[in-house]
């Protein structure tokens, strides 16, 4: 599974390990993506110049900055480790994986340029809104950005007109919870439930038949199913592929929508106080204690987001540049 198996083994069962188990099952993972390139150089990782981190990193090809410092954490912390077992070549005492370094390679594997696509306001979604032909794909783009998701999707495949609470702006989700929810959601969710036929091409492109709902009461009917049978997740996928497409970025994901719906539903609350989103999240009160964090906590809860305020300040640590 790893390549120089003995030593990465010895490595992940030290006592003294100073990561949390569930990071040791993340080296796991790493180690098991690495071995394809140390075996192309016969190199164990430790041994690796700086050309050949870059090929590692590449490897992977994630479109997160933040998964790649976290890759570099642990390889830095494996380097050291062989280092002080006296495993490391005597030319190569560079730690490549340190951040001081791993930044800069980090940012030369992804380039700011790439991932402007991944960031983005309420604004640009609604814009994104008119690119997409079909009512209930249209609710599947910005559904997500007001807060809806649910754990499998389930608040997205169970949602019902009858379920709005309109006098409070709100809906009751499938979860039991209350979404607060905008005009404009109101209006595609209504629009999405009057659609009798899936015509992702637009209709003036209709052609198949087969494409007519079957009668339920969610407003994302299947087609050809049974009465209230409730959409899956490949169809959920298809159907978000679909308006990727239209859109033209391929960052747009319900996840992406979800996370950078939650940010702008942060900001817009501080912008009310005049508070600015970097305040917001970096202000210390006397150097020492986050200032607006339990303010923020309580923006997040509404959002039905389980992430914490510090893994929020992590990732908008190298990001929140794009959301000002």
């Amino acid at each position: 599974m790893y390549y120089n198996e003995p030593q990465k083994l010895e490595y992940l069962s030290i006592e003294e390990n100073r990561f949390a188990e569930s990071t040791i099952e993340v080296a796991k993972i790493i180690f098991a993506g690495s071995a394809e390139v140390e075996r192309q150089y016969d190199v164990d990782l430790s041994n690796f110049n700086r050309q050949q981190v870059v090929d590692l990193l590449k490897k992977y090809n994630s479109k997160s900055k933040g998964y790649y410092k976290v890759m570099c954490v642990i390889f830095s912390d494996y380097y050291n480790w062989c280092l002080n077992k006296g495993y490391v070549d005597e030319s190569n005492f560079t730690d490549w994986y340190h951040s001081k370094i791993s930044n800069k390679i980090i940012d030369e594997i992804l380039p700011s340029s790439l991932l402007k696509d991944k960031f983005f306001l309420k604004e640009d979604v609604i814009k994104y809104l008119d690119d997409v032909l079909d009512p209930t794909n249209k609710l599947l783009l910005y559904a997500p950005s007001v807060g809806i998701n649910g754990d499998n999707h389930e608040d997205l495949k169970y949602l019902r007109v009858d379920d709005l609470l309109e006098k409070r702006s709100a809906i009751q989700l499938h979860s039991g919870k209350i979404q607060i929810v905008d005009e404009l959601f109101i209006e595609l969710l209504k629009e999405a439930d009057k659609s009798t036929i899936y015509y992702p091409e637009g209709m003036e492109n209709f052609t198949s038949r087969r494409n007519g709902y079957s009668d339920s009461t969610y407003v994302f009917k299947k087609c050809g199913g049974k009465f209230n049978e409730v959409i899956t997740n490949p169809i959920i996928n298809k159907k978000m592929s679909v308006v990727r497409k239209q859109i033209g970025n391929k960052f747009i994901s319900i996840s992406t929508l979800y996370r950078n719906g939650l940010i702008n539903t942060i900001k817009e609350y501080y912008e009310q106080q005049d508070i600015s989103l970097y305040t917001a999240i970096f202000h210390k009160n006397n150097n020492k204690i986050y200032t607006y964090d339990r303010e923020t906590r309580d923006v997040i809860d509404r959002y039905n987001s389980k992430i914490t305020v510090r893994m929020l300040r992590m990732e908008l640590k190298d990001t929140i540049e794009y959301y000002m």
